[in-house]
């Protein structure tokens, strides 16, 4: 694993990263809310990464990467440097595997990539379903609480995600030390914009980012842990036959808990997909 920093406008990217190699898969790794790109640690660990090229950036507002110098965390300001990182890199196609969090921004970006660069998406947890967003919904709620910097760092990075969910989870240990690194105003204001768009339509019972994923026309699948993804979800994604794979026993961040599971798959999952795009590709030719 090598580091190296990349400087846009509004501030400086950290990025973890193997040797840029244009010859190599490029795969685009997105964290989740409050994350760094620590919780992909195991990627550049797995033997089934090395014919691939990996990018792991923290976002603006998030692990060791700078605040945003606009003090905009909104969706699409995290995608428009995604985009800037991206194309500063001089990759043209790529695939994302996004966290969280990282799976709507995944989902976004797909949905507004007029050049059709990228080939396809593995959402891990990402937010389908009202029922999803168990951490969105305790930090807005939380917010309305004058003394919500108490909280955040109390009862929210040292009761519930340290001392609580800690005692179970490695993910949730390692969790907590990529929050020790969060900006506070970052992780809130994604957390609204996630509790906002995860709500249900009118009239309807699917959300905005569960349509948005639904409706992809690009290679995706959904993975999920065991303990954490809600039946609703579950029903979501069969109502909808949208492929997806569980990892067991694992909670939210599967590719930490069940690494030897999760990164064969990825791989044998990508390669897949390549072959499926060049099949493509020659029978449209």
């Amino acid at each position: 694993m090598k580091d190296s920093i990349f400087k846009i406008e509004e501030g400086v990217f950290f990025m973890r990263h193997t040797d840029l190699d244009r010859n190599l898969p490029i795969l685009l790794f997105i964290h989740g809310l409050g994350e760094s790109g620590l919780c992909f640690k195991e990627a550049f660990e797995s033997p089934d990464m090395r014919n691939f090229t990996l990018i792991v950036p923290d976002m603006l507002g998030y692990g060791r990467s700078t605040e945003a110098s606009d003090c905009d965390y909104c969706m699409n300001a995290q995608i428009r440097r995604l985009w800037k990182l991206v194309n500063g890199l001089g990759r043209e196609s790529f695939f994302i595997i996004g966290h969280s969090l990282g799976g709507d921004l995944g989902s976004l970006m797909i949905a507004s990539d007029t050049q059709q660069r990228i080939q396809g998406l593995v959402n891990i947890e990402g937010d389908l379903t009202p029922n999803d967003i168990f951490i969105s919904n305790k930090i807005v709620s939380a917010s309305k609480d004058e003394d919500f910097l108490k909280w955040f760092e109390t009862k929210f990075k040292e009761e519930l995600v340290l001392n609580g969910w800690g005692n179970k989870w490695a993910s949730c240990r390692r969790y907590y030390a990529s929050l020790q690194f969060a900006r506070p105003d970052a992780v809130l204001s994604n957390a609204r914009e996630i509790y906002q768009k995860s709500q249900p339509l009118p009239d309807r019972k699917v959300s905005l980012s569960g349509l948005t994923y639904a409706g992809l026309k690009i290679p995706k699948v959904f993975c999920w842990g065991s303990e954490s993804l809600s039946n609703e979800t579950l029903g979501f994604l069969e109502a909808f036959s949208l492929e997806h794979r569980k990892f067991e026993p694992a909670f939210h961040w599967p590719m930490i808990d069940q690494p030897q599971q999760f990164y064969p798959f990825l791989a044998n999952y990508i390669n897949t997909s390549i072959k499926g795009l060049i099949s493509g590709v020659i029978k449209d030719g």
